[in-house]
């Protein structure tokens, strides 16, 4: 980067000749956009998971790369943790399966990228059944059948 210069003669042929000089002023290259590359995660239902995406991203100058947006899954919130700059994907409740979010750099300098990153959910050993309270009524000195499972759910369908 900087100022060069040079000097040059031109002739017409006939004797006559001038000189005149040139200043080439080279300037910074301009900025490369960084590239994030797409990531895969995993959790369990019902988990959060931080994802470090920059890990694998690269700038061509170097440049310190930022988290700048984050798009939300199909099936779970995506946000970006304060502290590490890093997103943070919580799938819905109850939810087991695949899904996707976006997430985009930046470099500072104006350059940015946006990659994918896939996170699978597994299933937690066991959720708890949900007991709903029962209600029955009887006349005195008759007995009375309740049967208390029947409105009680569980989520995995267990028995």
């Amino acid at each position: 980067m900087g100022t060069d210069t040079f000097t040059y003669t031109i002739s017409d042929g006939n004797g006559g000749t001038d000189t005149a000089t040139v200043s080439v002023t080279v300037g910074p290259n301009a900025n490369d956009a960084p590239d994030a590359i797409n990531d895969i995660a995993s959790t369990t239902e019902d988990t959060p998971v931080t994802v470090v995406v920059r890990s694998n991203d690269t700038d061509p100058e170097g440049d310190t790369l930022t988290v700048t947006a984050v798009t939300n899954g199909a099936n779970g919130s995506v946000t970006i943790d304060a502290t590490s700059g890093n997103p943070v994907y919580t799938p819905n409740l109850n939810f087991v399966g695949t899904d996707t979010f976006t997430y985009t750099i930046s470099d500072g300098n104006g350059g940015t990228d946006t990659a994918t990153v896939t996170v699978t959910v597994g299933p937690n050993a066991n959720d708890a059944p949900d007991a709903i309270n029962d209600i029955a009524s009887t006349t005195e000195d008759t007995p009375v059948t309740v049967v208390v499972r029947s409105n009680d759910t569980d989520p995995e369908g267990d028995t």
